[in-house]
């Protein structure tokens, strides 16, 4: 059996939060995080005279490659990881400490993963793609109507209904790897859902999406 290397270049789970008050200063939210053993890496401003302290940063990382950004404009909190199913766990206890600890009443928006991943190519992945093009009349068509010779380079397909700033959205792009065009393949998603279970769901099949979707494209092309 054929088993495909998969490199995560890029893994991220956030909140959005819609709260009218998103009343989170970072001063305590650092000093939260340093109870959960973070150690922070970002310089806050000041506290001010009844001021809460907002702003977008990267405000502190956790081994092994926790990095937790806060944006207190936007209502949203996301943390990276080259380690999704830990990711995930970590987002969890960050959001439940929040509710615990600083008492914060979260009225989840939506939640939403960014992934980007190689996968290795049984074939050529940019020979597997143009054959795919060659199959799709419109790209005949333009060659004539602009007069170049073109070919598909990259697939980007998506949620069937909606718009990418809907709560519910996700899209798939997939093109060979700038690096290894002829061995691996490039996939950066988008996934955005109303709850975390739903989430959890995708976090756990992200290996298998990843496998299945090029092992179809390239059944595809026999």
């Amino acid at each position: 059996m054929y088993v495909r290397k998969i490199n995560l270049r890029f893994f991220k789970i956030s909140g959005k939060y819609a709260n009218v008050l998103f009343r989170l200063d970072l001063h305590d939210f650092a000093k939260l995080l340093i109870d959960l053993g973070y150690s922070i890496t970002a310089s806050l401003p000041p506290r001010t005279f009844k001021g809460i302290v907002g702003g977008k940063i990267s405000i502190a990382h956790k081994l092994p490659g926790f990095l937790v950004e806060v944006n207190t404009e936007s209502h949203i909190i996301g943390i990276s990881s080259p380690q999704p199913e830990l990711a995930l766990q970590e987002f969890k206890l960050i959001e439940d400490s929040l509710k615990e600890k600083l008492f914060l009443e979260l009225k989840p928006h939506y939640y939403e993963v960014l992934v980007e991943a190689e996968i290795e190519g049984k074939y050529s992945p940019i020979d597997t793609i143009r054959k795919i093009g060659s199959k799709i009349n419109i790209i005949n068509k333009l060659n004539e109507s602009i007069g170049l010779d073109i070919n598909l380079y990259s697939i980007k397909i998506s949620k069937p209904q909606g718009t990418p700033d809907a709560t519910e959205w996700y899209d798939l792009e997939i093109y060979p790897s700038p690096i290894r065009p002829t061995k691996f393949y490039y996939i950066a998603i988008v996934y955005r859902k109303p709850t975390i279970a739903e989430i959890t769901d995708f976090v756990n099949k992200l290996n298998t999406i990843l496998v299945n979707t090029i092992t179809t494209l390239e059944n595809h092309n026999k």
